[in-house]
């Protein structure tokens, strides 16, 4: 058989394999080469036959067989065209590769073509293949060769002749690599025994699961004649790390091999089984040798790595470098591996023709290194620039009102925490703004100076008066932005954040801190944002200033200071006269509702000694029910919710009886502030008598209709009582005034207490 073809295959294998059963005879020579090197399957069979020992047919010429439609020796050509190691002449090629570190090397070479295979398989090149296998020490196959007593046709069954003057085999049955007997995958190591031919990748667990699947004999067990005729692990360093060599250590195989084994013996001869026994023994000679050498070779690698690192630790001592960064530059690192790959030792000489052009590569490293510190210090930076916003956020005391993140950022103080030059000084942000530093006093002046440009801005925007940029703060006479009928909407999103989504509008310190959510829903990088902060963004909201505007008028508070206006405008509760039936609303409730009718929208005081029962839900109860949190689905699924817009008396739309039933009831404030409707409510269902009576009276006249007619029940779930409010009100939005509770909702987080008008939710209504 071809020697290229053992070659090509990575080394000759004990034929025959199987691989999971591993059935290995290593008494055959041989190996089939790889698909992408079969030109037909007449070939195959060819190198099979040859594979098993049988006469190999006649071989064909390469240069008259085609391959898809191309002979193989235009193939050839194509490829001589893209290496120039082909064109070279053998003995320049030979002294090239004579320069390599080990005969790997030159395995590596020979498989990147077909050419070149060709060219370093010939018997002609085998002087480079065995200069290298001398120099690394490897042991010579022809020794062990010559020492086998057997004789005549018999010595053609020895292991050991597949490498006999077939020096690029033996090269890939060492260095060629195989496949992991246990996971399947590809590797390039060295066989963990080179008895049985075991390849192992370097995962633990293949290593820990191919320790535990061996065959051990046993000693008493009878088997000794099987055992001396079958290859075994020739030792457990590879395996263990142990120190012991065959024959000295227990007898090691895999299942496959000492199954077949004990199969063959009860047909052979006296003379087979000698000629048997001493040809294993003679493989097993050998491969313990290649056991030897394989440690005395790993540790002289080891030796000249240590060397090698020693003089380059001296040299960069001596230079005052640090020596990881030596090995980390292109110049040293490159010049460093050569030497290894070579086994070559580096010298003094060496290192000081090359201290210029590592001192220049090092300084090219070290700017690299900067760089790399200014920008992840900037990255840190920028995160406990997040942190110190967050912090200023969480002290409205000193803070009540801040720009958006990404305005933040753009701050002169902010920008210089930010700067490279600070980065460069490795001084970060918690450093710089830690204590009482000047930089704090500085970021305070930078936010003032922009919340009064806000001002300014949005004052325009409600058309206020200018000479209100010119005024000193008073507490007494608030800035027109912050009081309490000041209000905008975003033009750009017409959004607002999750605080202010029952207004649906922001006030001052909403819209300083609004920023517009991106247009396909994604979030932006930490301080970046596709729409800028503008003033220009904002018109004035106003529906919401006018129905302020209009409390405020109600309330009739003068000489009061803001904090004083919002307090007495918090106190009690008010009643929206635009809404049919008039609804009873919290001061929380007053500027989103207000959306919902045009302007002027009429509201009025409930006085304290009116009786408003049943009443609206806390604030914030509706957005609750809706956020999807475990406690709100579960508070939301029960019947407990009612709908106000059925409750409350219905508005008289006849203009002369609403007049009527006012001169009858009196004209003070209180029957003003409270109309009542005559019709008495019925306490146990929440719906009217009359409505009762109408029910009843349908079911009298049919009695079909009685079956089919159901008493109309206000007490609904959170999603039925929104399909009921969407469905008969036309109220798509449900919010707090739209209903009220049966019972207290245990699981909703808030601490709301009633001042002077108490009510209990678990009261039956």
């Amino acid at each position: 058989m071809d020697i290229s073809d053992d070659f090509l295959a990575g080394g000759p294998s004990l034929e025959p394999v199987v691989v999971k059963s591993t059935i290995i005879d290593h008494s055959s020579g041989g190996a089939t080469p790889p698909a992408s090197f079969r030109a037909d399957k007449n070939q195959t069979k060819d190198m099979k036959l040859a594979a098993d020992g049988g006469p190999m047919l006649k071989k064909r010429r390469l240069d008259s067989v085609e391959m898809g439609g191309k002979e193989v020796g235009d193939e050839a050509q194509a490829v001589t065209k893209s290496s120039a190691l082909i064109d070279l002449p053998f003995d320049i090629l030979e002294e090239i590769l004579l320069h390599t570190g080990y005969p790997g090397d030159i395995l590596a070479v020979a498989r990147t073509c077909k050419a070149l295979c060709t060219k370093l398989v010939d018997p002609a090149a085998s002087l480079v293949w065995k200069k290298m296998r001398i120099r690394i020490g490897l042991p010579d196959p022809v020794a062990y060769e010559q020492s086998y007593e057997g004789g005549g046709s018999s010595r053609k069954l020895n292991g050991v002749q597949s490498f006999v003057n077939r020096e690029p085999a033996y090269a890939a049955f060492i260095f060629g690599g195989g496949t992991c007997q246990v996971c399947g995958e590809t590797t390039e190591r060295i066989p963990r025994s080179f008895a049985l031919r075991l390849y192992l990748c370097g995962n633990l667990e293949c290593t820990a699961q191919m320790r535990e699947s061996f065959t051990r004999q046993h000693s008493g067990s009878g088997s000794e004649l099987v055992w001396s005729m079958v290859p075994v692990v020739e030792s457990l360093y590879s395996l263990d790390s142990s120190q012991g060599i065959w024959p000295h250590i227990g007898s090691m195989t895999l299942p496959g091999i000492l199954q077949v084994a004990k199969r063959d013996t009860t047909d052979l001869v006296p003379i087979s089984k000698e000629q048997k026994i001493a040809r294993n023994t003679l493989w097993m000679r050998f491969c313990s040798d290649l056991s030897k050498w394989h440690r005395e070779w790993q540790a002289n690698i080891l030796n000249l790595r240590d060397k090698n690192d020693s003089k380059g630790q001296a040299f960069a001592l001596g230079e005052g470098w640090s020596y990881s960064d030596m090995l980390t530059s292109t110049l040293y690192s490159g010049f460093y591996d050569g030497k290894f790959k070579r086994r070559e030792s580096i010298t003094d000489e060496e290192l000081e023709k090359m201290r210029p052009a590592i001192a220049q590569d090092l300084y090219r490293l070290q700017e690299k290194k900067n760089a790399k510190i200014v920008t992840r210090l900037q990255e840190t930076n920028l995160n406990s620039l997040w942190k110190l916003y967050q912090k200023l956020m969480s002290s409205p005391e000193h803070y009540p009102y801040l720009p958006p993140f990404t305005v933040f950022l753009q701050l002169p103080t902010v920008k210089l925490l930010r700067s490279s030059d600070l980065a460069a000084a490795k001084i970060d942000v918690k450093t710089a703004t830690r204590g009482n530093a000047f930089t704090k006093e500085m970021l305070t002046q930078d936010i003032d100076k922009w919340v009064a440009e806000a001002k300014r801005a949005l004052l325009e925007i409600l058309g206020g008066s200018s000479e209100w940029n010119v005024m000193v703060p008073a507490n007494r006479m608030p800035h027109p932005v912050l009081r309490l009928d000041a209000r905008w909407k975003c033009k750009p999103c017409n959004s607002v954040e999750h605080k202010y989504e029952m207004d649906e509008c922001l006030d001052f310190a909403g819209a300083c801190r609004h920023q517009c959510p991106e247009k396909d829903g994604k979030k932006k990088r930490k301080g970046s944002a596709t729409r800028a902060w503008s003033a220009d963004n904002f018109v004035k909201d106003e529906q919401a200033c006018s129905v302020m505007a209009t409390c405020l008028e109600h309330l009739n508070i003068a000489g009061e200071g803001l904090e004083g206006i919002r307090s007495q405008f918090e106190k009690g509760f008010w009643r929206c006269m635009s809404c049919n039936p008039p609804l009873y609303l919290r001061p929380q409730c007053i500027v989103g509702h207000s959306h919902r009718h045009p302007i002027p929208m009429k509201v009025e005081i409930v006085r304290p000694g009116i009786v408003m029962k049943p009443r609206p839900g806390p604030p914030g109860l509706a957005q609750w029910l809706m956020d999807g949190s475990k406690g709100a689905k579960e508070s939301a699924g029960m019947p407990n919710y009612k709908c106000l817009h059925c409750v409350n008396p219905i508005k008289q739309r006849d203009e002369k009886l609403a007049q009527e039933k006012e001169d009858q009831e009196g004209n003070g404030p209180d029957a003003a502030a409270a109309p009542q409707d005559s019709t008495p409510q019925d306490p146990d269902t929440g719906t009217t008598k009359t409505e009762h009576k109408v029910q009843s009276s349908i079911g009298q006249g049919n009695p079909a209709d009685d079956k089919t007619k159901k008493i109309f029940e206000n007490k609904f779930n959170f999603n039925g009582l929104r399909s009921h409010l969407s469905s008969k009100h036309k109220i798509y939005r449900i919010r707090d005034e739209d209903f009220s509770c049966y019972q207290f909702v245990q699981k909703f987080p808030c601490d709301f207490t009633e001042n002077f008008l108490s009510f209990v939710f678990n009261e039956a209504m």
